[in-house]
């Protein structure tokens, strides 16, 4: 399986929802990630009350990854 915000081959990838700085759900926004890409999630919403860049670098890779997949 791959990671769809690394983009790395992995064994195991977890549901992730990447529309958490969207007030409504978007069924559209569920990739696949892998476990370590999770933690950094976790890793930066943990500091988001100092800092969102760390969420704004994640939504970002996602969005340039997922852009290319449609294409």
């Amino acid at each position: 399986m791959k990671c769809e915000i690394c983009q790395k081959e992995v064994e195991k990838t977890i549901p992730f929802y990447w529309g958490f700085f969207e007030n409504e759900y978007n069924p559209e926004k569920w990739i696949n990630a892998c476990p370590n890409c999770c933690k950094e999630f976790l890793r930066a919403s943990n500091i988001s009350n100092q800092t969102k860049k760390p969420l704004i670098n994640i939504e970002t890779k996602i969005k340039t990854n997922t852009r290319k997949r449609t294409k």
